[in-house]
């Protein structure tokens, strides 16, 4: 377990190195297909623009899916933004 944990802390280091976070004042809002238009306050906007979230956007959420159904194309970015948007209607 040890060498997965060291190779994560290795992984999250070298993409967060360089990252300087913006300075976000003020809530964004974000249109999503399924959810509509959700308002991310700025503390949930700093972590959603951070590189190792942001990646989350070239990593598919449903694989094969697009085969049998061309128009289902969704991300892991797009599903942590409607995991964000539920979770803080709990």
């Amino acid at each position: 377990m040890l060498h997965l944990e060291a190779k994560v802390n290795d992984f999250v280091e070298e993409k967060l190195s360089k990252y300087k976070p913006n300075n976000i004042t003020a809530p964004k809002i974000i249109h999503d297909s399924i959810l509509g238009s959700n308002i991310f306050l700025p503390h949930e906007v700093v972590v959603l623009d951070m590189p190792i979230v942001q990646r989350l956007r070239r990593i598919s959420q449903v694989d094969l899916v697009p085969y049998v159904f061309p128009s289902g194309n969704h991300n892991r970015f797009e599903h942590t933004l409607g995991v964000t948007t539920l979770s803080g209607r709990q």
